[in-house]
């Protein structure tokens, strides 16, 4: 298993990582995400892998079930 897939695993499992990376990356402005995923090396690295749908996906849902607003503990 590479550390894509033990990350990717990890997340799956744990509620708690993805609330943080939720806060972590809300507390980037969107347009410096889509800038970084507008780059075309990494977009094309990301697309070939199917990551780029499948983070958006997470990210909508994480922001969904626990909104980046909350306060942390």
């Amino acid at each position: 298993m590479n550390e894509s897939d033990y990350f990717l695993q990890r997340l799956r499992a744990d509620t708690q990582l993805k609330t943080s990376l939720c806060v972590y990356l809300a507390e980037f402005s969107d347009t410096l995400l889509k800038e970084i995923l507008a780059q075309d090396k990494w977009e094309d690295v990301l697309r070939s892998q199917g990551k780029i749908r499948a983070l958006k996906r997470l990210i909508d849902r994480i922001q969904r079930e626990s909104p980046a607003n909350e306060p942390t503990k």
